[in-house]
């Protein structure tokens, strides 16, 4: 059953796009403060997906925690790490199971594919990969995508009943690889390390920019992705929980959140709205990150 707090949430999402973006904007005309506009853009990101994550439920966190957990981390940023101040003992949350990686809201028909079947499928998945980053979701139809593959009509519907279909598989894929790259977080979190992380993700999320684009556009409007998305990002979230516990102070849970929006929302700022030059956003990513989340000198 769909959590009501992630329908109400969907409106801030759309309202962390504007503003995110005009604040992005803003900050690629200023070059003479462009350091400071990228941090401030930024960090406004964060706290706007941060809200819309906390909104829908992702780490179950109460109201005065999650405001707690948040004005700390914005302290660090402005003022740097402060033991009993802004670095306040560990808040563990209580152990359980990683989530399992989800599946996706409707599977293609589920039979077993040869080898032929298996790279007709993928080219498919492919071709529309490429078509909805050119054309968007809504645009994109199923004639494009076969052309764009060099198949013919009657291949697609071996393999997927609807458009709507063969876009889950392109959201299991994607949300599969982004996941897989979460992996490559480096232990060391010394600024050229983290920045070269974020050079990676950025790539990642750069590979998957038709689906991103697509996802976003659609969620709001199709209850069953919009709970997978929120499933994916369950699976991400306890990922960066882990991660972020290694600092050994603070609320990780909330962190958690704050980390999560910096690397889902500033890429999609960036990659797929052209809201900001992709090296500015990397270097103020990497400050807030290190100052803010990890409570290290930026």
């Amino acid at each position: 059953m769909r959590d009501r707090r992630s329908v109400s949430a969907r409106p801030l999402r759309a309202i962390s796009d504007h503003v995110g973006d005009a604040l992005l904007r803003r900050a690629n005309g200023r070059r003479r403060n462009l350091r400071m506009d990228g941090l401030s853009a930024v960090t406004v990101t964060m706290l706007l997906r941060t809200i819309y994550y906390w909104r829908a439920g992702l780490g179950q966190v109460s109201r005065p925690r999650f405001a707690h957990g948040t004005a700390q981390t914005i302290h660090r940023l402005l003022y740097g790490r402060i033991d009993d101040v802004n670095a306040g003992p560990v808040t563990r949350a209580p152990a359980k199971r990683p989530p399992r990686f989800p599946d996706p809201p409707t599977s293609d028909r589920g039979r077993p594919l040869r080898p032929r079947g298996e790279r007709t499928r993928q080219a498919l998945i492919d071709a529309a990969s490429a078509v909805l980053l050119e054309r968007g979701y809504h645009d994109t139809r199923v004639d494009d995508v076969v052309a764009a593959a060099g198949l013919a009509r009657g291949s697609f519907y071996r393999h997927f009943d609807t458009k709507d279909h063969l876009f889950y598989a392109l959201a299991e894929q994607a949300a599969a690889r982004m996941i897989e790259s979460l992996a490559a977080y480096p232990e060391d979190t010394g600024v050229h390390e983290l920045r070269r992380w974020l050079e990676q993700w950025f790539d990642a999320y750069r590979a998957n920019g038709g689906v991103i684009s697509a996802w976003q556009e659609i969620d709001y409007r199709d209850p069953e992705l919009a709970e997978y998305a929120i499933a994916v990002a369950a699976t991400v979230f306890d990922r960066l929980t882990r991660i972020v516990s290694r600092r050994q102070f603070g609320d990780a849970t909330v962190d958690a959140i704050a980390l999560l929006s910096i690397i889902e929302g500033v890429p999609y700022s960036v990659l797929v709205r052209d809201a900001l030059d992709e090296r500015v956003a990397i270097d103020a990513s990497a400050v807030v990150i290190r100052r803010g989340l990890l409570g290290a000198p930026a």
